[in-house]
């Protein structure tokens, strides 16, 4: 369970106040104009709007984290991804949180597809780790538009996935019913894929 300011220790107990506690903020955050001080499309902004939401609940509210986190069965973008997922934010050219959230919801949609079947089979008796993410732009220009003048505007975020690449780990559950969930998931990627337990892993495998 995270640490937090409010000296909770039940996670359930944790969830009820971070649920309360954001919403009042981020009612507060719409009212008081703070979006209009912020600058669309950038770390610093997001960063800014995520102290503003849990800063009396958590330390590190707004700040760039330093160790791998999960919630749940649910586990946060992994460490090493995160700075340079952090800077292609700053890069994107568009001018809305809106036109943010629209170029970006292609990968969010087929990671969120994959993870609910995989947490679907298992249910509560394990967690499940994604191992890849999707921080390489794809970019595309408007139609009729003239070739040249550089790159067009992201469309959508993808992973880079190699063979042999480790995608997506389960712990906690029997091998039947881990080999259940990752058969639903590879049924919704458009890559082969194999399952191998973490000794044939460590041995040159894949899963």
């Amino acid at each position: 369970m995270l640490e937090n300011k409010l000296g909770i220790t039940d996670s359930t107990e944790l969830a009820r106040m971070e649920e309360k506690i954001s919403k009042q903020k981020a009612l507060e955050m719409f009212e008081s104009g703070f979006f209009e001080t912020l600058e669309p499309g950038t770390y610093k902004s997001l960063a800014m709007i995520h102290q503003y939401l849990f800063d009396e609940i958590y330390n590190f509210a707004g700040k760039l984290r330093k160790v791998n986190i999960s919630k749940g069965n649910f586990r946060f973008a992994p460490l090493m991804y995160l700075e340079t997922a952090l800077q292609n934010i700053d890069k994107m050219p568009q001018s809305t949180y809106d036109e943010i959230i629209e170029k970006s919801e292609k990968a969010r949609e087929e990671a969120r597809v994959l993870y609910v079947a995989m947490t679907r089979s298992i249910k509560r008796g394990g967690k499940v780790y994604i191992k890849i993410f999707p921080h390489k732009s794809v970019t595309k220009k408007p139609a009729e538009v003239r070739m040249g003048s550089g790159k067009g505007a992201p469309e959508y975020w993808v992973a880079v996935v190699k063979p042999g690449r480790v995608m997506f780990e389960i712990e906690g559950v029997s091998e039947d019913k881990a080999r259940e969930a990752m058969r639903l998931a590879a049924h919704k990627l458009p890559i082969k894929c194999k399952f191998a337990i973490k000794e044939e892993a460590a041995k040159g495998g894949e899963a």
